[in-house]
């Protein structure tokens, strides 16, 4: 039994068709991953700059296109802090997680980037910072009992 590639191919035409935001991101990542400077190897650089965007597609295609929320989000938390935006409870809420919703990341270290230990750092202060969101959320108090419906 083979794997239907026509089908899948098929797939991913549907997909670039119904999610063309999507399909420019993924497209933006291997850009971004050919121009990388923290990249000094440049038959690794241009390994990235096709394993990403290919598994960022399959991603995308997979999630029909959800995947560009923490890409975005995480790319807004990083422009924000290099331009000097004030940082609140509110935006280290918003951009404190994003590095672990990101695909992208796993797929840099999957595909072995040399700033690997970098990009680990990042997701580990992202999960802690998670898990210390996720206590706290528990921790509020809330409106509790049963909810009777009205008529």
């Amino acid at each position: 039994m083979g794997i239907p590639f026509g089908r899948m191919a098929g797939e991913i035409r549907k997909y670039i068709k119904k999610n063309p935001l999507a399909a420019a991101g993924d497209t933006y990542a291997g850009v971004s991953e050919l121009i990388n400077p923290y990249e000094p190897d440049p038959v690794k650089r241009g390994i990235l700059s096709v394993g990403v965007p290919v598994l960022g597609t399959a991603t995308s295609v997979a999630t029909k296109g959800f995947d560009l929320i923490p890409q975005f989000m995480e790319l807004a938390g990083t422009v924000g802090q290099e331009a000097g935006y004030p940082e609140t409870q509110e935006t280290r809420n918003m951009y404190g997680c994003a590095p672990l919703l990101n695909t992208d990341n796993y797929a840099r270290l999957l595909l072995g980037a040399s700033n690997s230990p970098a990009i680990k750092q990042k997701l580990g202060r992202a999960r802690e910072f998670c898990g210390e969101a996720i206590k706290d959320a528990a921790r509020r108090p809330r409106a509790g009992g049963l909810v009777m419906p009205v008529r």
